[in-house]
């Protein structure tokens, strides 16, 4: 069983390492198939894994209208939400009760997962430094920047 944990540490790390590429024109393109198989991964989309060590990277640089896709290889519950923890209040000002219905944003603007799951997808439109945490393990931290 260990060394299945280590062969997986080694393809997450793999894997987390080479998932973008430059195209001829110098933009950053996405390669991700390897990270979801379940869901599709555009081309204004940037991922994140949650790994046994945290959110890898911990910080990202988008463009506005962008995405973050959030990918728990992890093993443990992956509940993104945005800071202040245990709130998440940073992004729109409401709170997880005010925005969070039965595990299910009730307004899709609000950046938090609502409830665990493997994967989570954000569309940022407002620019600014958005910190988040993961909501089951709030020790694990990172920002995203929207330009």
């Amino acid at each position: 069983m260990e060394r299945y944990g280590l062969i997986f540490a080694l393809v997450a790390a793999v894997v987390a390492s080479g998932c973008a590429s430059s195209t001829s024109d110098g933009q950053s393109s996405a390669n991700y198939s390897e990270v979801t198989s379940d869901s599709e991964i555009g081309p204004n989309t940037t991922v994140v894994n949650y790994t046994d060590s945290g959110f890898e990277p911990s910080t990202v640089e988008i463009e506005r209208g962008e995405t973050v896709q959030f990918v728990d290889l992890s093993g443990r519950p992956m509940w993104v939400g945005s800071n202040n923890h245990p709130r998440h209040t940073k992004y729109d000002g409401s709170s997880t009760r005010e925005h969070c219905e039965n595990g299910d944003a009730v307004n899709e603007s609000v950046f938090d997962q609502c409830s665990a799951g493997e994967t989570y997808s954000f569309t940022f439109d407002k620019s600014g430094e958005f910190g988040y945490h993961n909501h089951q393990g709030p020790q694990d931290r990172g920002t995203v920047v929207v330009g």
